[in-house]
């Protein structure tokens, strides 16, 4: 369902050209080649893990708190193991 529905918002976003499509992609902008490209993506398998529905806006303003101040390695992480530190 998730393909499906993503596919859908995609193809609409590119047919009112609300998409941009820069360096090594441009040729995307072409109707053939995102035909081409679409019909690759069909052809994959999507593994997708959604996560139950939140009942109000609270839940969801919490659960995106814990990700918004947080990098994905630290500073200090990230040096030691360039120095070979762990």
């Amino acid at each position: 369902m998730f393909k499906k529905k993503f596919m859908a918002y995609l193809n609409e976003a590119w047919q009112e050209d609300r998409l941009g499509f820069y360096g090594k992609i441009q040729y995307l902008k072409h109707e053939n080649s995102f035909k081409l490209f679409k019909k690759k993506l069909y052809k994959k398998k999507w593994i997708t893990f959604c996560k139950d529905v939140y009942r109000d806006p609270e839940r969801v303003i919490d659960y995106l708190g814990r990700y918004t101040h947080r990098v994905a390695i630290s500073n200090y992480r990230f040096i030691n193991h360039h120095r070979g530190i762990k």
